[in-house]
């Protein structure tokens, strides 16, 4: 299927039964004002959470589109493994460029986790950009899924609440190559803030039992390592299946 514009829409706006969806706020106001759709016009109507559908734009009532839905795509677009990524908070954007390029290697979920040597914090107004640039990337690349970025945990919290993956990992120098990961697999990758994680957070780390990767030969930045981890984790498993 042809690469299509994709639009985020809530299961009360749907309607599979009659075959019609009624897309508002604004999502609608960027199709009907910013791409000026019109009548016959086609998108992907996706709900966030891997299901997708194409659709046909029928009618325009001032600041709605209704529209007429055709195939449905379960897991549209969405890697076979599920990773969980756990992002120290860095400085500036480059959080925000991590996710950004995460989602759109595949990531499954994402929590900023607080750690010894991170410089910046973390506000309510950071949790609303996250969320609003994890569903542009989302759509930007053309997924099913919308990843969940979740609330800042401590990271001994977090690796808590991961001890049922079937991978742990945490990105640093010296440990073994990324794992093959097959079909229905989930990886939990801890990547530290600038600087890298402390003495004794790595000791948490193994506590947990996350074993040590290496990301090869070249010295990456916190959000770079983020998001090459992402995607040879994924990339691995898409090419293996």
């Amino acid at each position: 299927m042809a690469q299509l514009e994709v639009y985020r829409i809530e299961h009360d706006q749907l309607d599979e039964s009659a075959g019609t969806a009624v897309l508002t706020g604004d999502e609608a106001h960027h199709l009907l004002r910013v791409r000026r759709a019109t009548s016959g016009d086609r998108v992907m109507l996706i709900d966030g959470h891997g299901t997708a559908w194409a659709a046909e734009l029928r009618e325009v009532d001032g600041k709605t589109a209704l529209f007429s839905m055709d195939e449905r795509f379960d897991s549209w677009r969405e890697p076979p493994v599920q990773v969980h990524l756990g992002l120290a908070i860095l400085k500036g954007d480059h959080w925000f460029a991590a996710l950004d390029g995460c989602v759109q290697a595949g990531v499954h979920e994402v929590t900023p986790l607080t750690s010894e040597r991170s410089i910046a914090g973390w506000k309510d107004n950071k949790a609303v950009r996250a969320d609003r640039r994890s569903l542009e990337a989302a759509k930007q690349c053309g997924r099913g899924c919308v990843p969940p970025v979740h609330p800042v945990q401590p990271l001994v919290r977090w690796c808590i609440q991961v001890a049922d993956a079937t991978h742990k990992l945490i990105a640093e120098p010296g440990g073994e190559p990324l794992p093959t990961l097959i079909p229905g697999e989930t990886a939990a990758v801890a990547i530290g803030p600038e600087g890298g994680f402390s003495d004794a957070e790595l000791e948490q780390f193994a506590e947990h039992r996350f074993a040590r990767v290496d990301l090869g030969p070249r010295r990456f930045r916190a959000e770079m390592a983020a998001m090459v981890s992402v995607a040879r984790l994924i990339g691995l498993a898409e090419s293996a299946t």
